[in-house]
């Protein structure tokens, strides 16, 4: 087997690890995007029951004292 034959069977089996390694990280950027969209989605509840506690309680106190000059 010629030098040339051989690089390229090395450099076959390079691309060959490297589309592996590719796929890999596609599968785990996917599942990222999932987790943090899930994220955004339950900060945007956190935010909506944050939000109607706080109008809750400054109804419930009444108008702020107003401060004399």
């Amino acid at each position: 087997m010629s030098k040339t034959t051989a690089s390229l069977r090395r450099k076959i089996s390079g691309a060959g690890d490297l589309q592996s390694v590719v796929r890999t990280m596609k599968v785990v950027a996917a599942s990222s995007i999932g987790q943090y969209e899930k994220s955004v989605c339950s900060l945007a509840d956190y935010y909506r029951t944050v939000a109607l506690g706080l109008g809750a309680c400054m109804r419930e106190s009444g108008p702020p004292p107003l401060i004399a000059d």
